[in-house]
C-alpha cells in the first residue's frame, strides 16, 4: 500500500491544500475552533433533551412534518397549519417509529448514569 501519485519525502502540493473545503474562507464559521476550552467543546457536542416538551413530532424522507396527538390521531403540517388525518398506511409507519421512540427513551432514563473508566483486558 502506498498511494497513487506518492513519493516519499514529497510535500503535499498546493493544488491539494486548495481542495481542504475546511480551509475554505466561506467555510470559518463551520469549522470548530481550536482555540475553544474542553468544556465548551464538550457542552456543544452534548445533545440536550427537551424537558417538559412533547415529544410527538416526526419527519419523513420527503421532509413533510407530522405531529401525534393525545388520542393517537396522526395530523400533517401544511401551509404552516396543523390539520387533517393521515391515512391508515402512513399512520401505520409513523406509530412504528413513535413507539420505537418511546421505548429509546423508556430505556435513556432507566440506564445507569455516571462512571465508564477504562477496560482493562487479561493478559
Amino acid at each position: 500500500g502506498v498511494r497513487a501519485g506518492y513519493r516519499a519525502g514529497m510535500r503535499p502540493s498546493r493544488q491539494n491544500a486548495a481542495r481542504n473545503l475546511y480551509a475554505r474562507g466561506r467555510n470559518a464559521d463551520r469549522v470548530a475552533r481550536t482555540g475553544a476550552s474542553p468544556q465548551a467543546a464538550t457542552a456543544a457536542a452534548t445533545p440536550m433533551a427537551a424537558t417538559n416538551q412533547a415529544n410527538n413530532v416526526f419527519t419523513d424522507a420527503s421532509g413533510n412534518v407530522y405531529r401525534r396527538q393525545q388520542d393517537g390521531a396522526w395530523q400533517q403540517r401544511a401551509g404552516g397549519n396543523w390539520g387533517g388525518n393521515v391515512q391508515a398506511a402512513g399512520a401505520r409507519n409513523m406509530n412504528r417509529d413513535f413507539n420505537a421512540r418511546q421505548r429509546g427513551a423508556q430505556r435513556a432514563r432507566s440506564a445507569p448514569r455516571g462512571g465508564g473508566g477504562s477496560v482493562r483486558r487479561r493478559r
